[in-house]
């Protein structure tokens, strides 16, 4: 009698909730598979700045470095013990009938699952108001993005208009990477 094969588990999404559903099914010895947009696992919440990047993680993420660095961590060394696969780079363009469509650097493939978990994580919510499709008008997510992905804080003068804990976070991180938060 053969034994069965594992589920092929498929994890799209590799922020803090995809990471941590990676972790739970590794601990429970199967192999997922994790698909992401990003270049490294993080989400948009814990993104990874390019290598030689000057900021520390104090600076990127706030009071929530020490989360970010562990979670990081996690992903990596399951990554590099070889007990997950990752798909960076990707992104899942269409799901049908056991199978995801994904576009990634190679360009498009279809993987197969038997399970699948979405941890498709944080996104903007815009309400548009008037101005907010001028040049020079970005979402908070967008702004963050960029001062984490790419060092850079869109603007010197900055106004932030929203609620909500986010805007608290990313006001702090611009102006420790030098922006003038005027409001």
């Amino acid at each position: 009698m053969s034994e069965p094969s594992s589920p092929r588990i498929v994890i799209v999404g590799a922020g803090p909730a995809g990471i941590r559903a990676a972790a739970t099914l590794v601990e429970a010895g199967l192999h997922p598979v994790v698909i992401d947009e990003g270049h490294r696992a993080g989400g948009q919440i814990y993104r990874r700045p390019p290598a030689g990047f000057v900021r520390t993680p104090e600076q990127l993420y706030g009071s929530e470095a020490d989360k970010a660095r562990a979670l990081h961590l996690l992903f990596d060394r399951m990554a590099d013990e070889g007990r997950l696969t990752y798909c960076a780079r990707s992104s899942v363009i269409a799901v049908h009938e056991g199978r995801l469509h994904v576009l990634g650097e190679g360009g498009a493939e279809v993987v197969f699952y038997d399970r699948l978990i979405l941890a498709t994580g944080a996104s903007d919510r815009v309400a548009p108001i008037p101005g907010w499709q001028n040049a020079g008008v970005f979402s908070l997510g967008a702004a963050q993005i960029a001062l984490k992905a790419q060092g850079v804080a869109l603007g010197r003068r900055i106004v932030l208009i929203g609620s909500g804990p986010l805007l608290t976070l990313v006001g702090m991180q611009l102006l420790k990477a030098g922006a003038d938060v005027a409001a």
